[in-house]
């Protein structure tokens, strides 16, 4: 009796099973490019971003021009991105091929608030709130002379 319980519950259980692991196998397959995920950051759009880190993708990825994930988020002014991609180790201080960074492209666009974040992440929290305005004000005038 207890055995047909077991086999009964195999044979429910499996198909879902074998179901859940296609559709990993399916996400797998779908290679996503590094245009792909710059468009999603353009277009707002985390889950592309997502599911490029958590498969095959790495966070500091850049293109032939220097451009990565972080600049693209801080020039959109996605917070939301922006903290995903910083979560997931995201190296703040990488610079681009015209030595900018990513509060260089937020200043650039006029995102106050995207630079304020990048000042207290790239700053640290063992640094003054002093310390974090000079960092974010040694950027601004970096731009703007």
């Amino acid at each position: 009796m207890q055995y047909r319980l077991l086999g009964a519950l195999f044979l429910i259980v499996s198909p879902l099973y074998h179901v859940s692991g296609m559709e990993r196998d399916a996400k797998k397959a779908r290679k996503i490019t590094l245009e792909q995920v710059f468009n999603a950051i353009e277009a707002g759009n985390r889950t592309i971003v997502e599911d490029y880190i958590e498969g095959e993708g790495y966070v500091d990825s850049t293109d032939t021009s220097g451009v990565g994930l972080i600049h693209k988020a801080a020039e959109k002014g996605d917070v939301d991105i922006l903290n995903y991609l910083i979560k997931h180790r995201a190296y703040i201080h990488v610079r681009d091929r015209g030595d900018g960074n990513a509060m260089h492209w937020a200043a650039m666009n006029g995102h106050v608030a995207m630079l304020k974040l990048l000042s207290g992440w790239s700053s640290g929290t063992h640094l003054s709130s002093t310390q974090k305005r000079c960092t974010l004000s040694q950027c601004i005038r970096s731009l703007y002379g």
